[in-house]
């Protein structure tokens, strides 16, 4: 499992214009296995939620410049997002939340931003040559 994000690499651009990868430590790959393996709609135990004071760090595994990428959705009843890169790779990515009430809420803001990165100059979502 991932954790994805997106960022501007400039303070002053109004939309982000990198996708941040990262993969979680340890002690997150467990909770997270844990959540993943749970069936749809069912909490947590509140002794596996993560707390602040355990917050662990993630490792960041890629980062794209969104210009060289295409995030669309896919499936948006099962929250899977579809991201193409530049080399015509695609990747699809499963929302996996903590708390089951929110999924459709997160989802529902990676479908607003995913519509608001569209929105601001397709050059975001044109695909630079590739030699």
């Amino acid at each position: 499992m991932v954790t994805v994000g997106v960022s501007s690499t400039d303070p002053k651009l109004y939309i982000p214009d990198v996708l941040l990868i990262a993969q979680p430590s340890d002690r997150q790959k467990q909770l997270q296995l844990q959540i993943f393996n749970r069936t749809p709609r069912e909490s947590l135990k509140p002794q596996t939620r993560v707390h602040s004071g355990s917050f662990t760090p993630l490792q960041l595994l890629r980062l794209f410049p969104l210009k060289l990428t295409k995030l669309s959705i896919y499936d948006e009843e099962n929250h899977r997002l579809r991201l193409k890169l530049a080399t015509h790779q695609s990747f699809y990515l499963q929302l996996v939340g903590v708390d089951p009430r929110f999924e459709d809420e997160m989802f529902q803001h990676w479908v607003k931003l995913i519509k608001h990165i569209s929105s601001h100059g397709g050059e975001l979502f044109t695909f630079a040559p590739v030699s």
